[in-house]
């Protein structure tokens, strides 16, 4: 892969084939990224006053925001 200049983080799109190729879409400057992991709190009255979790759930997303070049 070439070098890029001045970019931070490359986002690339790939065509689907089997080895993907990729085709450099955006060079961004500044960029953050986060990742959540929620789990699903099912505590009730008669839980005792102890949190409860329902084991093997959650709520996950991946949010990326940048700014920078097209």
């Amino acid at each position: 892969m070439s070098a890029e200049k001045g970019s931070a983080f490359l986002l690339k799109i790939g065509d689907g084939a089997l080895p993907p190729n990729y085709t450099t879409i955006a060079g961004l400057r500044a960029t953050t990224l986060a990742i959540n992991a929620n789990p699903v709190d099912i505590t009730t009255k008669n839980s005792g006053g102890w949190s409860e979790i329902l084991s093997g759930a959650g709520l996950k997303s991946v949010t990326l925001t940048g700014s920078g070049n097209l």
